[in-house]
């Protein structure tokens, strides 16, 4: 089992080494999600994704006891899971007072909000992919069978909907990236909007500019917290309008190269749906086409999480058959981006190279941890 710093388990050893008061009086640990519906309903449960953060099997329905026991972490800590879309029962007392809502108003497990862009961009067909682009980035395919990556790049998880899987890859900071750019580089005078003006009239792979994403370390598929980012190929000949493209672009290669790992497995990305704060950038949206070489598609609700958590509720709550059903009527594409063929060509040399910076350098990100 494997335990990233962003999931629950490292931050529950945190608890337990640094505040053992706090940790010794705790009855459970519970993700935002599973403390909404204790609120709502006074049952103590989580989802199935959610609970995979924390070491659950989704084949065998139970947690990584041995992998717990390890860690001296008692499994009744953590919340039952159960099955997304799952009606977990209707409000309590207390929650139809506050909220203003008849008692037998019925809540429907929910999930993370990236599993359920699965849903919200239709990702019900093998080969069909979905980006969530925010702060953020996931990569998450529906797939015909279980994949298993032996280096542990990428995930695989039991799909929504019965016989398929998702494989998903997941980054640490894309849109983050440009925000930091706008905050402390531009010091915030511009706002989003703004500040792309221009950008678009640059020649693609930015005068051979290159960005590395990795400003908080990087997930899939590298896995390396001390991962920095980098911009390589820095001349006089580049201006503001060069780097932010270059971070565009990087964000981009970033994407690719988690697609070339997936195919690398035997998992076909036939279009990318993208979603998301993200998705409505329009030049990000065609360099993201430009450099994968397929098709993307903006979605018409950009919002697919919440679409998805409705797709779940409409279907529990059996407004429609399946969710087969509920996302060929519920979900739409607005817009298409075809590959430029011409800039598909530049981003393949100019990818090549991003490919070689991180593992001539990684040794490197370890020596600045004094540092920091």
């Amino acid at each position: 089992v494997k335990f990233d710093s962003s999931f629950p388990i490292p931050k529950i050893l945190w608890f337990k080494r640094h505040l053992p008061e706090v940790y010794a009086k705790t009855f459970k640990f519970l993700q935002p999600l599973d403390y909404i519906i204790f609120k709502l309903t006074g049952k103590i449960v989580t989802d199935y994704f959610t609970a995979s953060t924390a070491g659950f099997n989704l084949e065998t329905k139970r947690y990584a006891e041995d992998a717990l026991a390890s860690l001296n972490i008692d499994s009744s800590l953590l919340p039952e899971p159960l099955k997304p879309g799952e009606i977990v029962g209707s409000l309590s007392d207390e929650a139809s007072k506050i909220l203003g809502l008849n008692k037998d108003t019925l809540v429907v497990m929910g999930s993370i909000d990236a599993y359920l862009a699965v849903l919200g961009c239709g990702c019900i067909k093998p080969g069909v992919a979905c980006e969530i682009a925010g702060t953020s980035t996931c990569i998450m395919v529906a797939h015909d069978r279980k994949i298993v990556d032996p280096k542990g790049r990428v995930f695989c998880s039991k799909h929504f909907v019965d016989g398929l899987w998702i494989v998903s890859a997941i980054m640490a900071t894309t849109g983050a990236c440009v925000e930091w750019f706008r905050k402390n580089v531009l010091e915030g005078v511009l706002e989003i909007s703004e500040m792309f003006k221009g950008v678009e009239e640059v020649e693609a792979g930015s005068l051979g500019l290159i960005f590395l994403p990795y400003l908080s370390g990087e997930r899939s598929p590298i896995w390396d917290p001390r991962a920095r980012g980098i911009l390589f190929g820095l001349t006089l000949k580049h201006n503001r309008k060069h780097i932010l493209r270059a971070i565009l672009e990087g964000c981009a290669y970033a994407i690719r190269h988690n697609v070339d790992v997936l195919r690398e497995l035997g998992v076909n990305i036939s279009e990318l749906r993208v979603c998301g704060g993200g998705a409505k950038n329009e030049l990000w949206n065609q360099i993201k086409a430009d450099v994968l070489g397929i098709n993307v598609y903006k979605m018409y609700e950009l919002d697919a999480s919440l679409l998805g958590a409705s797709i779940l509720a409409f279907t529990a709550l059996e407004q429609y058959k399946s969710l087969i059903e509920a996302c060929n009527k519920m979900v739409k594409a607005d817009k298409c981006y075809v590959p430029n063929v011409k800039n598909h060509e530049i981003y393949n040399r100019l990818y090549k190279i991003y490919c070689e910076i991180y593992p001539r350098i990684k040794d490197l990100f370890e020596l600045l941890k004094e540092e920091e």
